[in-house]
């Protein structure tokens, strides 16, 4: 069975934090890193939002990897064990969802 421990990060300095600790801890046994990030945003005024999600989505998975890439230690995990999603939805429900068949959920602050 693989472990994984899954980190939620939003750009904050906290989320680095937990993204760098999560990468020490993967190494240290052994595990799997899975990063989560990005949230589709509901309009609440009359905003002009796009029908398609799509160029969002880049824009957040290119988010997700430059901030694992900044993150990376030299002895974190193997990087074909390090995989970066970002995920669309409420973060807290993606995360909790996700961290059912995780060993660990990290969080910042």
């Amino acid at each position: 069975m693989t472990r994984t421990v899954l980190v939620g990060v939003d750009g904050s300095p906290s989320s680095t934090t937990a993204l760098q600790w999560a990468l020490g801890v993967a190494a240290a046994h052994d595990a799997e890193v899975e990063v989560h990030a990005w949230q589709w945003l509901v309009p609440v005024f009359d905003v002009v939002v796009p029908d398609n999600p799509a160029p969002l989505a880049a824009v957040a998975q290119r988010s997700v990897d430059s901030q694992l890439q900044a993150a990376v230690v030299d002895d974190g995990p193997s990087p074909e064990r390090v995989h970066a999603r970002a995920v669309e939805g409420d973060a807290a429900s993606a995360l909790v969802a996700r961290a059912a068949s995780a060993e660990l959920l990290a969080l910042g602050r």
